[in-house]
C-alpha cells in the first residue's frame, strides 16, 4: 500500500523561522540593554520589529507607587506628546488600568478601547491595542503597551508580545538594580566633592585671614571671605560687626552679578543702615533661616525693613544668618541668601556656614585685643605722663615755698611765713585728692568696688541723690529733669552711681553758660534705664567725643569761668558705668551743646523687701520736674 507523502507549506515555515529570528534579535537587544531606558527603548521597538506595531508606549512605577512615569514612546504615541509625561495610578487609561490589574489587556477594535476607557482619543489608524503588565517574581514594575494598524491579533503575534513582555520584567529588574547601583555611586561622587570643595573653601578663608599683614584692618580680608562664600552658600553674602554701643555696621558684601552688586553698594553708601541692633536669637549665639523677606522674619534675622527690600528687588529669596561669635559673645553676623525660591539649607549647610562664621570671629577677636593692647600700651604711656605731669606741679610750688622759707638770708614776718605755710598745705591737699582720685580709679578699673553694695534702686531716687551732691556748685544752672517715677528699678551700687551723676553734672556746669539750664532724662531702653546729662554750651568737637573720657583729658572751656579739676572725673564715671554692667558714651545735643549718655542695667535677681526698703529710703525725696525748653 503506498502511503501519500505530506505536502509541506515551505512559505509558513520561512515565515515562523524569519518570526522566531526577529524575536531572538529582540531578546538579544533586551539582553545587552543596560539601563532602565535602554531596556524601555529595546523592548518598545521590538514590538515593532517583531510584531508588526505601529507605536508604542513603556511606564514604570515611580518610588512612592503613586504614579506611572512614561520612559519611553515610539511612534504615534511619541509624537502625541505623552513622552516625558506622568500619569497619576488611579488614571482611567489601559497602561494605569493593567497595571492596577495585573492583567493583561487586549482590544481588538476601537470601540472596545472607547467603550471601556470613556473619553480615550484612538490615536490616528489605529485599529487594535495591547497591553502587558511587566512583573519580576509577582513584583509590578510597570507596563508596556502597543498599537496596531489592522484589527485583532494573531496567535503568533500574541506569543511573540508575552514573550517580549516576559523577557522585559527581567531586564528591567536587572537594569534597576544597575540604576541603583549607578544613582550611588554618583551620589557618592557627588558628597565626597562637595565635601572637598567646603574643605577646599573653609582652607581659602582660613589662608586669607592668617595672611592679613595688618590685623587692624580686617575689611579687605572680610570682603574676600563675603566672595568665597557665595562659590557655595548663595548668590550674595554680607558681613556685619557690631560696634561698641551693640549697633551693626556692614564691612564687608559681595554678589554674584556685579551689576546687582553695585545696586546693593550704592543704596548703602547713600544710607546706610547702621542704627539698628541684633535680635535677642542671634545676639545669643542661635543662627536664622528664613523662607521669605516678609516684616516678621526681617526682625527676627536682623534685617532693616530698608535692606530687606533692597534684597527682594535684586531677586533674592532665601536667607540664613549665622552669628559670628567667640568666647560666648556675639562680634556680628554672616548673612547669605539665594535667588532659588526652592532652596533649603541644610544642617550641612548650616555647619559650613557656622565654621566660616567662627574663623571670620575668631579675626574679629584678634583684632580688636590688638586694637586694645596697643590703646592701651598708648594709654599707659599717656597716664603716667599726665600723672608725672599733674604730680610735679604740686610738688615743685611745695618745693619752692619750703626752700623760700629755709632761706637765711632773708627774714619773713609772721603774715608772709603764714602764706606760705598756707599755700603749702593748699598745694599738699591738692595732691592729696590728685592721689585719693589716682587709687579710686586704680581700685575701679581692677574690679575692686564691693560687689554686695549693689542693691535694687529707683532711678529717680538715684537721680535726686546726685542732685544733692552738687546743688550748691551748679550755680545759676537751673534743672530740668525728665525722671519718671515708674521707671523700672535698677541693680546698682547707689553710691557710685551718684557720683557718677554729680560728675556728669558738675561737668555740664563748667561748660555752659551761666544761667544756661541743664538736663537730666531718664529713659526705659530694652533691658536698661538710659540716663542723659544734657547741656546748652558749644558741644565736643568730633574729633575729641572718644577722648573726653581719657584721664587728665580736659576740654577747653570755650570762654566759660571754667572750675579747677584734676581731669579724671569722666575717667572714673567710665570705669564706674562699666563696673555696673553699663555704657557709656558722649555725642552732641541737638541743638546746641553736648549729652553725656549712660545705661543701667535692670534689677536681675529677687530682694527681700527690707532690704529694698532700706534701699529706696536713702532719698526719700521726689525730684521737680520742670518743662524742657
Amino acid at each position: 500500500m503506498r502511503v501519500p507523502t505530506p505536502t509541506m507549506d515551505l512559505h509558513y515555515m520561512r515565515e515562523a523561522v524569519d518570526r522566531s529570528a526577529t524575536i531572538q534579535r529582540a531578546l538579544g537587544r533586551l539582553d545587552r540593554a543596560v539601563t532602565s531606558a535602554q531596556v524601555a527603548r529595546a523592548l518598545v521597538e521590538a514590538g515593532v520589529s517583531s510584531a508588526d506595531a505601529s507605536s508604542g508606549a513603556l511606564v514604570l512605577l515611580t518610588d512612592d507607587r503613586r504614579e506611572l512615569r512614561i520612559v519611553y514612546a515610539a511612534g504615534e504615541a511619541a509624537e502625541s506628546g505623552d513622552a516625558e509625561r506622568r500619569l497619576p495610578l488611579t488614571a482611567n487609561v489601559p497602561l494605569a488600568e493593567v497595571v492596577r490589574s495585573r492583567r493583561e489587556l487586549w482590544l481588538s477594535h476601537p470601540e472596545q478601547l472607547v467603550g471601556r476607557f470613556p473619553g480615550a482619543e484612538p490615536l490616528a489608524d489605529a485599529g487594535s491595542w495591547a497591553v502587558l503588565p511587566l512583573l519580576i517574581d509577582n513584583v509590578m514594575l510597570g507596563a508596556v503597551g502597543w498599537s496596531f494598524r489592522r484589527r485583532g491579533f494573531t496567535s503568533d503575534q500574541r506569543a511573540c508580545l508575552q514573550a517580549l513582555g516576559q523577557a522585559g520584567g527581567a531586564a528591567l529588574y536587572r537594569a534597576g538594580l544597575f540604576d541603583a547601583e549607578r544613582r550611588s555611586r554618583m551620589q557618592a561622587e557627588l558628597a565626597r566633592y562637595e565635601v572637598l570643595r567646603r574643605d577646599r573653601l573653609l582652607a581659602e578663608v582660613s589662608a586669607t585671614l592668617d595672611a592679613t599683614a595688618d590685623v587692624a584692618k580686617t575689611g579687605a580680608p572680610l570682603a574676600r571671605i563675603a566672595r568665597l562664600a557665595i562659590r557655595i552658600l548663595g548668590e550674595w553674602c554680607a558681613i556685619d560687626v557690631l560696634d561698641e554701643r551693640g549697633r551693626v555696621h556692614c564691612v564687608a558684601a559681595a554678589h554674584v552679578d556685579a551689576a546687582k552688586g553695585q545696586i546693593l553698594r550704592d543704596a548703602e553708601q547713600r544710607s546706610p543702615d547702621t542704627g539698628r541692633k541684633l535680635p535677642h536669637g542671634l545676639s545669643q549665639g542661635k543662627p536664622v533661616v528664613i523662607t521669605a523677606l516678609d516684616e516678621a522674619s526681617t526682625r527676627q534675622a536682623g534685617l532693616g525693613v530698608r535692606q530687606a527690600r533692597l534684597l527682594r528687588q535684586v531677586g533674592l529669596r532665601r536667607v540664613m544668618v549665622m552669628p559670628l561669635r567667640i568666647h560666648g559673645h556675639t562680634l556680628g553676623t554672616l548673612s547669605v541668601a539665594s535667588e532659588d525660591a526652592s532652596r533649603t539649607y541644610s544642617s550641612t549647610d548650616l555647619m559650613l556656614a557656622k565654621r566660616v562664621a567662627r574663623r571670620c570671629a575668631a579675626s574679629l577677636e584678634y583684632s580688636r585685643l590688638h586694637q586694645t593692647a596697643e590703646r592701651a600700651n598708648q594709654a599707659r604711656e599717656d597716664f603716667v605722663a599726665a600723672t608725672s605731669h599733674e604730680l610735679r606741679t604740686p610738688l615743685s610750688h611745695i618745693k619752692g615755698f619750703v626752700s623760700t622759707l629755709r632761706t637765711t638770708d632773708t627774714v619773713w614776718d609772721a603774715e608772709t611765713r603764714g602764706d606760705f605755710l598756707a599755700e603749702i598745705e593748699q598745694e599738699a591737699d591738692r595732691l592729696a585728692r590728685l592721689v585719693e582720685t589716682l587709687l579710686d580709679l586704680s581700685r575701679i578699673d581692677s574690679g575692686g568696688l564691693d560687689p554686695t553694695a549693689r542693691a535694687a534702686m529707683a532711678p529717680a531716687a538715684l537721680v535726686e541723690a546726685g542732685v544733692d551732691r552738687v546743688r550748691l556748685s551748679l550755680g545759676d544752672h537751673p534743672l530740668e529733669i525728665e525722671v519718671a517715677d515708674d521707671l523700672p528699678q535698677v541693680w546698682v551700687d547707689a553710691s557710685q552711681i551718684e557720683r557718677v551723676l554729680a560728675n556728669l553734672l558738675d561737668n555740664a556746669a563748667k561748660y555752659s553758660p551761666p544761667t544756661e539750664p541743664i538736663g537730666v532724662i531718664g529713659r526705659l531702653a530694652g533691658d536698661a534705664v538710659v540716663v542723659r546729662i544734657e547741656d546748652r554750651g558749644l558741644g565736643i568737637p568730633a574729633e575729641h567725643v572718644e577722648r573726653v573720657f581719657d584721664p587728665f583729658f580736659r576740654e577747653p572751656s570755650g570762654g566759660y569761668s571754667a572750675k579747677p579739676g584734676t581731669g579724671l572725673g569722666l575717667a572714673i564715671c567710665r570705669s564706674i558705668i562699666r563696673s555696673q554692667g553699663g555704657r557709656i558714651w558722649a555725642e552732641q545735643r541737638q541743638g546746641g551743646g553736648a549729652a553725656f549718655v549712660f545705661t543701667l542695667p535692670l534689677e536681675v535677681r529677687p530682694t527681700s523687701r527690707s532690704s529694698a526698703q532700706v534701699a529706696v529710703g536713702r532719698t526719700s525725696r521726689k525730684p521737680t520736674f520742670r518743662p524742657r525748653s
